[in-house]
């Protein structure tokens, strides 16, 4: 059978969301709004607040929304996470950016979803175009544009 070589504490709450990051090393995200970046040795390196990141920025958060991270994308130095609210978000280095709010809004960003319907529970960046998938409870998959911020498909 198989069986954990190793765990260690992570969150303060569920862990929804992990992947493989650079030099073997590991990327998670919880409900506690936070992703944490592990070495290969589970030792953890750094932090990032995600839901502190955006609650300092009015124009991109939006008052009650969860910043509980359901999906994790990483690439390079670029890692895309989804939260329970359906806010896009992009980090590289320590930088956090919103990419678009709202899986199931509507035209552009303007800050509010016009219709959101559902979570996010999940997200894939395509490989070579700057586009991405998102899936949700409102049982739709969706392509985004990332530059117009538009559904494409």
């Amino acid at each position: 059978g198989s069986s954990a070589t190793e765990a260690v504490k992570a969150h303060k709450g569920p862990c929804f969301a992990v992947v493989a990051g650079k030099d073997g090393g590991v990327i998670s995200g919880g409900k506690d709004g936070m992703i944490l970046f592990f070495d290969s040795n589970l030792k953890q390196q750094s932090a990032i607040d995600v839901g502190k990141q955006l609650s300092s920025n009015p124009v991109t958060f939006i008052v009650g929304a969860s910043p509980a991270i359901r999906a994790i994308h990483a690439k390079e130095d670029t890692v895309v996470v989804g939260t329970m609210s359906s806010q896009i978000v992009e980090i590289i280095g320590s930088k956090v950016s919103l990419l678009l709010q709202g899986h199931a809004a509507s035209g552009t960003f303007k800050g509010k979803p016009a219709d959101y319907q559902g979570e996010l529970w999940g997200l894939a960046v395509h490989p070579s175009r700057t586009q991405y998938a998102t899936v949700s409870d409102d049982m739709s998959v969706r392509l985004w544009d990332v530059a117009s911020r538009t559904v494409v498909a």
